[in-house]
């Protein structure tokens, strides 16, 4: 009988290092899984960001300042390449943004914000447009009709992205000076300073301007 008691006791403690070697091998696989998901930010790697601004519109020289003009009317104006009929000024200026993430097999959110210094033009606006073509014919609907005013604090135009390892994104985005309706002294010079930060808060700018 003792020895029946001891093969069942022996028994036992068997199956019950069988359920923990089990359970715990289950859970070091679903803790493998958790830390290789999609989503690895920078401080599980070396995030590599790569930021460019360009200017697409006007692309004729000698155009640099801005005249005034109003919102309704920024559509023909992008339509006609941001340049007054006469070909001699600019009604708006329009910027490529691409950032490109060159890290080896690792993704991180991002969030892209734009400032600018616009002391000399106080009624300088934007506007995040997704997508532009030369072969598009814009319309106020196309647009939208939440633009911002420029302003010495940064202002976001993408509020989380997932940049994958190896794949760009582009952003473009339209910048004119906004007729008030009264008395303006605006000179139609600026800069402004694109900004990209991770979830950590590293990241990189660039700048451009008028």
């Amino acid at each position: 009988m003792k020895e029946d008691n001891k093969k069942i006791f022996i028994l036992v403690i068997v199956i019950m290092g069988v359920v923990i070697l089990v359970a715990g091998g289950t859970f070091a696989y679903f803790a493998f899984k958790t830390s290789n998901n999609n989503t690895i930010t920078g401080s599980m790697g070396s995030v590599d960001l790569n930021l460019t601004v360009t200017k697409e519109l006007p692309s004729t020289s000698g155009v640099d300042d801005i005249l005034v003009t109003n919102f309704s009317e920024l559509p023909d104006n992008l339509n006609n390449k941001c340049i007054d009929s006469d070909g001699e000024y600019a009604l708006c200026q329009l910027y490529k943004i691409v950032l490109s993430n060159s890290s080896n097999g690792v993704n991180t959110k991002v969030k892209g914000s734009v400032s600018f210094n616009n002391t000399t033009s106080p009624n300088l606006s934007w506007i995040r447009i997704d997508n532009y073509s030369s072969s598009t014919t814009y319309t106020s609907s196309t647009l939208g009709s939440s633009y911002h005013t420029a302003s010495s604090s940064f202002d976001a135009f993408e509020s989380s992205y997932l940049l994958k390892s190896g794949n760009s994104v582009t952003y473009y985005i339209l910048v004119w000076v906004n007729e008030n309706e009264e008395e303006q002294t605006d000179t139609g010079t600026y800069t402004g300073t694109v900004r990209f930060e991770d979830e950590n808060g590293k990241g990189v700018t660039s700048t451009f301007g008028a």
